[in-house]
């Protein structure tokens, strides 16, 4: 920038400024007119700076630091103006997107309802069996001597009835409701031993030993040994045990 003094050195006389900075100037003053003619948001600024006196005084006057302090005002206007719109539709949109989902779940809900999802069932026990505790029973409409039954349980992949325990003995009894038919117990000797090879534990349940036979029925409220070759009903059991033939 250059200056030049005129008329005397008194500091009285007219400043002449430069063709280069001139050019600048007027360029900065036709960005300010045309923002200060095309922002309606400077028509609304509080009175003083804001005011259109003074607007016209800054733009004639060039771009000062009046003229700056005056469009930051207006920025800071048109951005106290503009962010309640914006928070606005955020909400908006924010409850559109809600309903969305919302009416999306209530219809998936209503699908399933009337559309529930076939799971495959899970039978534990073949047809016409009875479950209890992870084991399966079969009681047979036909009677047989005791070495037939126990081959017709094997026949199902079971055997003749194996008891592990007081509960599972009173579970046959009084909610099968049967009578006289084979279990999976027989003497051999002074012992007793089920079909699946295992020992019979004489705490389990008594009993009654005859001269009739080593096979052991279950009749009403008794347990005893009966002839093998006698013809009863049987009761076949699968579940926690391997059956083997007994010999």
């Amino acid at each position: 920038m250059e200056e030049a003094g005129g008329g005397g050195g008194g500091g009285g006389g007219e400043v002449s400024l430069s063709p280069s900075w001139r050019r600048v100037e007027l360029r900065r003053l036709r960005r300010l007119r045309r923002r200060f003619s095309s922002d309606p948001l400077l028509a609304r600024l509080p009175p003083g700076d804001g005011s259109p006196a003074a607007r016209r005084s800054v733009v004639l006057m060039g771009p000062t630091a009046e003229g700056e302090r005056l469009l930051a005002k207006a920025a800071t206007y048109r951005r106290r103006k503009a962010g309640p719109d914006v928070r606005s539709h955020l909400c908006f949109w924010k409850r559109i997107a809600g309903i969305i989902i919302a009416v999306a779940v209530i219809l998936l809900l209503s699908w399933i309802t009337l559309n529930p999802p076939k799971l495959p069932q899970w039978e534990p026990c073949p047809d016409d069996w009875l479950y209890y505790k992870k084991k399966c029973y079969y009681h047979s409409g036909a009677v047989a001597d005791w070495s037939s039954s126990q081959e017709s349980c094997s026949d199902y992949g079971a055997s003749l009835a194996v008891i592990d325990s007081p509960q599972e003995l009173n579970f046959i009894m009084y909610r099968i409701r049967i009578t006289n038919f084979w279990i999976g117990l027989r003497r051999k000797g002074n012992k007793f031993f089920w079909v699946n090879g295992e020992s019979f534990d004489t705490n389990l349940f008594p009993v009654n030993i005859t001269n009739d036979g080593d096979c052991v029925h279950i009749d009403s409220a008794f347990i005893s040994t009966r002839r093998c070759s006698s013809l009863r009903n049987w009761l076949c059991t699968i579940g926690q045990f391997s059956p083997k033939t007994s010999s």
